[in-house]
């Protein structure tokens, strides 16, 4: 099934090689997006924001792109794969148009016709206040149009709000992957804040302990609580990945400086966080905390060690020589990836 999927921008490299890796096939890398060829009996990918079933696309540009399609999609017509959820089925829907990530009006008429014709396929009514399913008519610069039907996350209408700061899953999982994770892994955030990467790495990949740690009391006695609440291992990992969950996360309330005390040296075989970056709060003495981070990452990690580190402090981070730097955008915020296999601060 050809599908389109977004992620966090700048992550294009690595993500093209999970969905290779993950047995389907790619077929145009976008700033932000892929579109691919999805294997049914493979699970999407939970870097992935959106994912959407393209059933048309041409290759077309200018700011008449979705109305040329919407056209050609009315003189075509379409077929809805047997994996939609919309095929023939109760309920409402939405038609959007969008081009180059800005919702876009269209003819009145048009748009008509196109909801006559999905309503026709589908058996469903088009309510435009939407809250049912999505029919996007997406039009992208790098001169490519699709007519697209959105998949529904099956917890999408659970998720939590994120707390100002946190990362989100999505970003937390790019994270853990980049870190080529292996079942005998100890792996350690210093930073952990709400903890999403720790969640993310015992939800998704094999692990033998996690610890998360932070300096806010508050935060940590808050992951402590959860861990605590009955059935909380069952939430924190998906039928798919339940193996993984084989001990639970330690969070403890510690210093970076702390760090040497509580491992001995060479004991960590993943260091993953996304430290204070300076930007928000900036009672931080930045310089001397990348200094101590760069310390102790040093002496607790294994010769054979991997750190992946989230932040804005490119300048900081770029002096450790990185084996790989992925320039993102986290909130609107200029931000780097930055891998290491070997740790060589000084």
């Amino acid at each position: 099934m050809l599908t389109f999927s977004t992620f966090v921008t700048g992550l294009q490299e690595p993500i093209a090689q999970w969905i290779a890796e993950d047995g389907h096939r790619p077929r145009q890398i976008l700033d932000g997006a892929i579109l691919y060829d999805a294997r049914k009996e493979k699970r999407t990918l939970p870097c992935f924001f959106n994912t959407f079933n393209v059933l048309d696309f041409e290759k077309r540009s200018g700011s008449k792109a979705v109305e040329q399609l919407m056209r050609g999609v009315l003189q075509r017509g379409f077929r809805l794969p047997d994996t939609s959820h919309s095929k023939r089925s109760r309920g409402s829907f939405r038609v959007v148009t969008s081009h180059e990530n800005q919702l876009v009006a269209v003819d009145k008429r048009l748009r008509s016709d196109v909801e006559k014709l999905i309503a026709s396929r589908t058996g469903m009514i088009p309510d435009r206040r939407g809250g049912g399913r999505e029919f996007w008519f997406l039009a992208r610069s790098e001169g490519v149009v699709l007519f697209m039907e959105r998949q529904q996350a099956k917890n999408e209408k659970n998720e939590q709000k994120l707390k100002k700061g946190e990362l989100r899953p999505q970003l937390a999982y790019c994270l853990n992957r980049l870190a080529q994770p292996i079942p005998e892994d100890i792996m350690v955030d210093p930073f952990c804040g709400y903890g999403a990467i720790t969640r993310a790495r015992a939800a998704y990949f094999p692990y033998r302990e996690i610890y998360g740690l932070d300096i806010d009391g508050q935060k940590i006695k808050a992951l402590q609580q959860q861990l605590q609440r009955p059935g909380v291992s069952k939430k924190l990992v998906n039928s798919i990945t339940a193996k993984n969950f084989i001990n639970p996360i330690n969070y403890q309330r510690a210093d970076i400086r702390q760090l040497s005390a509580i491992f001995p040296a060479q004991s960590v075989d993943v260091i993953i966080t996304d430290p204070p970056w300076g930007v928000f709060d900036t009672q931080d003495d930045i310089p001397s905390l990348y200094e101590n981070l760069a310390k102790v990452c040093k002496h607790v990690i294994k010769p054979d060690g991997r750190m992946v580190i989230l932040t804005a402090q490119k300048e900081q981070l770029q002096k450790w020589q990185p084996d790989a730097r992925y320039d993102i955008l986290v909130s609107g915020q200029k931000a780097a990836v930055f891998v290491f296999t070997y740790v060589n601060a000084d």
